[in-house]
């Protein structure tokens, strides 16, 4: 099992057998697939359809990667974040405090994860940093061919409006979609 990290808690009491339904196991298996190739696969839908718990499913199974760095091994998890604390961990690395980690070490980190995941992403990379942020990480990933997923409540049209040029460029070529249009799980 792959180390992870930041993932809610309340998924490890859960089971696979838990996750049920033509269309949540169809979109597993196309995602894996995709993933398994460094692809971005960006889940779309509303409250409570498994969104979170599939990018959970799917980071267990991954393959975790070790990188070399400075003469250590360094383990690199599949790493859960959503967009809100993504950005304000490197805000944070701005302040004055000598316990913060640094901006770059913030970005390192989400680069180098064998799996990122980003959820809930909405307004908060509207912003210029925000947007600026995000690209850099996707590309950054993209350029290691190193998978990610993307969650949204948001359609698709509206997530191209809160995406960066750049990042939906790497989506269209390495990507793909997956509506999660069935009724809420909860």
């Amino acid at each position: 099992m792959a180390t992870l990290r930041g993932f809610p808690a309340r998924f490890k009491t859960t089971k696979p057998e838990d996750c049920v339904g033509d269309g949540w196991l169809a979109h597993f298996v196309a995602a894996r697939a995709l993933l398994k190739n460094g692809g971005i696969a960006v889940f779309t839908g509303d409250c409570g359809t498994g969104k979170t718990r599939m990018s959970y499913e799917l980071a267990k199974l991954h393959k975790e990667r070790t990188e070399y760095t400075y003469g250590l091994n360094r383990i690199c998890p599949a790493t859960y974040t959503t967009a809100d604390k993504m950005l304000e961990a490197l805000r944070a690395s701005f302040s004055n405090d000598n316990d913060a980690k640094s901006e770059r070490n913030v970005s390192e980190e989400l680069a180098a994860a064998s799996l990122l995941v980003i959820d809930e992403l909405d307004h908060s990379v509207k912003s210029e940093f925000g947007q600026r942020k995000l690209k850099r990480i996707i590309d950054e990933r993209y350029m290691a061919n190193l998978p990610t997923i993307i969650i949204t409540n948001h359609d698709k049209n509206k997530l191209g409006e809160l995406l960066p040029k750049p990042v939906i460029s790497r989506i269209r070529e390495n990507g793909k979609g997956f509506l999660f249009d069935w009724e809420s799980f909860r």
